[in-house]
């Protein structure tokens, strides 16, 4: 299993980041699944810093954004909510 933040998803990524966040310790108890943050997303929802901050991966596969694609050719199942 691997999670990627995608969308208005980074924006809860960079919420739950922050320290004082009461699911703060589940993202860091899920890091070694999350496989990051969409590249182009942070820029448009103005995350950047906190995403920076949180030490979370940007992924640029696909022009900047992160390439569900490859995910499907690892043979992995796309589940979206």
């Amino acid at each position: 299993m691997v999670v990627v933040f995608d969308g208005s998803g980074v924006d809860s990524l960079a919420t739950i980041s922050d320290k004082d966040h009461e699911l703060h310790g589940m993202v860091e108890g899920l890091r070694d699944h999350v496989l990051g943050a969409c590249g182009f997303c942070p820029k448009s929802h103005g995350v950047e810093d906190a995403l920076a901050d949180g030490g979370w991966k940007l992924l640029d596969d696909y022009k900047g954004h992160a390439s569900l694609r490859n995910l499907v050719v690892e043979g992995r199942q796309i589940i979206t909510f």
